[in-house]
């Protein structure tokens, strides 16, 4: 008995990760977060440029630079002040430790994930799905 109620509880536990992440596992949302990286940058501060299709841009230490230019891609900052650009296409935007700056000024639905620390974005009001994020520009 007292292992059923653990699995209960394990079970309501994944449950309720799974929701924390919905937003961008839902059909609607073409993304996985979960991805491999078509490009990574090194421990340093990097500039890393997307194609016109889908990629996974994913920074390291540093304050790097990420912009997704076409399609739905995947921009992860990790640790670093980074300055994260979707661009055109249904992005998804996951900064990472730092004071991380997110555009999504774009018409598309895009996903914004600001992560731990201090971070702005300039987005679509209308469009857009913000989480972690504290400064918001018009």
């Amino acid at each position: 008995m007292r292992l059923r109620v653990l699995l209960s509880g394990l079970s309501f536990f994944g449950t309720a990760l799974l929701l924390a992440w919905a937003p961008l596992l839902a059909p609607a949302h073409p993304l996985n977060p979960w991805k491999p990286c078509t490009q990574v940058g090194t421990e340093g501060d990097d500039q890393l440029l997307g194609t016109p299709g889908r990629d996974v841009l994913c920074g390291r230490g540093g304050d790097d630079i990420l912009s997704g230019s076409g399609g739905a891609d995947i921009l992860r900052g990790r640790p670093g002040n980074d300055r994260i650009q979707g661009d055109s296409g249904r992005d998804a935007m996951l900064g990472g430790r730092g004071s991380d700056i997110l555009y999504a000024y774009d018409g598309a639905h895009d996903h914004l994930n600001g992560g731990p620390g201090r971070d702005s974005t300039r987005r679509d009001r209308t469009l857009d799905r913000v989480l972690a994020v504290e400064s918001f520009t018009p």
